[in-house]
């Protein structure tokens, strides 16, 4: 039996779970473990492995990566976070690049 999912629509996955009988799901790539579906699974009693959806954002997002990294003092290589390919572009020659 075939049925089309979208993994980013949780309750689509934990509903076809349950009908199936599935009580165990390996949860990737990134798109569904940020929108939360280990968490819904994990919420309807269903083991999932895989990330919750906050933990999935440290490797969906860089940017948000970075922020963490900088906000709790752990060393990384510098970073700016803009969208100007001018502020860009100055940013990488300051750096000697």
């Amino acid at each position: 039996m075939s049925r089309k999912l979208r993994a980013d629509l949780s309750s689509q996955v934990v509903e076809w779970c349950k009908e199936q009988k599935i009580d165990f799901v390996v949860v990737g790539p990134e798109d569904p473990l940020t929108k939360g579906v280990v968490d819904a699974l994990s919420d309807a009693g269903i083991l999932a492995f895989g990330p919750n959806k906050e933990a999935a954002e440290l490797e969906n997002s860089k940017a948000f990566m970075k922020d963490i990294l900088h906000k709790y003092k752990v060393p990384t290589a510098s970073y700016i976070r803009t969208t100007s390919p001018d502020e860009a572009k100055a940013y990488v020659e300051k750096q000697g690049l």
